[in-house]
């Protein structure tokens, strides 16, 4: 598909407003990600990045964290992130794979301290261990503490992998699918920590999700790819519509309002 709509609502471009800039990314001789320009992202946002499988959603954020070759321009407020080396852009930004790295023997506390100190300024052993049991409180899994990486559920290290890219303190965070592995409780309650840390801290949070109504109830911003190109930008409510779940899902939707006044996607069928 070609061409893309856009609904902004006014939004300031703050010094740590994330814009991109034409990017391009290509495997070889296939380019997979064609001319997405987005953007300015405000700080204390979340952005749902949308779209059907293999519309390159992961690309589009692995090029964003630095972790592929790509063309085009990435800003943070006035900081080129494309123009810096891997360990520089790592100090602005955290990312969570969808599908994470093989676990070692060492202790969650361990594991999450450890992130703490790799995250730009260093700090001594107590703050990092303050620092670190207080987010894994406040993400609802501080028994797991003293608890053996390699002895997680794929649930729990999602939420370990959360607390991990936080503690670091980025100012973009980049979460590919962290809700894959969550049962309904968690991924609720999760979506909620992820939002208010979002306010609190004033980042940028983008993050690819498959459920739309986590979409439209938890994201301020939406984001829509399809075959490689960008279908549409801007306030969730108004990006995502019957009109662009056709184009983007070839399915026949609706949008209504539930009992709560919240707004629900729901589909007829395919077109």
């Amino acid at each position: 598909m070609t061409g893309y709509s856009r609904a902004h609502t006014h939004m300031p471009d703050t010094l740590s407003s994330l814009r991109v800039e034409h990017l391009a990314v290509s495997f070889g001789r296939q380019e997979v990600l064609h001319d997405i320009s987005l953007g300015p992202l405000p700080a204390g946002t979340t952005t749902a990045l949308l779209g059907p499988n293999g519309s390159g959603k992961s690309t589009l954020l692995r090029a964003l964290a630095g972790l592929l070759p790509a063309r085009g321009a990435i800003w943070l407020g006035e900081h080129g992130l494309d123009r810096m080396a891997s360990r520089e852009r790592a100090r602005f930004c955290a990312y969570l794979p969808q599908t994470l790295p093989p676990t070692v023997a060492m202790e969650v506390l361990e594991a999450v301290m450890v992130a703490r100190q790799a995250g730009g300024a260093r700090v001594d052993t107590a703050t990092a261990l303050a620092e670190s049991l207080a987010l894994l409180d406040r993400l609802g899994i501080g028994e797991l503490a003293l608890r053996q990486m390699n002895a997680l559920s794929g649930g729990q290290r999602q939420l370990v992998g959360l607390a991990q890219a936080l503690v670091r303190r980025p100012q973009v965070l980049l979460l590919d699918e962290p809700l894959s592995a969550l049962d309904l409780h968690h991924q609720v309650a999760v979506m909620d920590f992820v939002q208010g840390e979002t306010r609190r801290r004033g980042l940028v949070t983008v993050i690819v999700l498959h459920d739309l109504n986590v979409a439209l109830q938890h994201a301020d911003h939406a984001v829509v790819l399809c075959e490689g190109r960008l279908l549409g930008e801007g306030p969730s409510l108004a990006i995502v519509t019957p009109d662009m779940l056709r184009k983007a899902y070839d399915v026949r939707a609706r949008i209504e309002q539930c009992s709560r006044g919240r707004p629900c996607v729901i589909v007829d069928g395919i077109v």
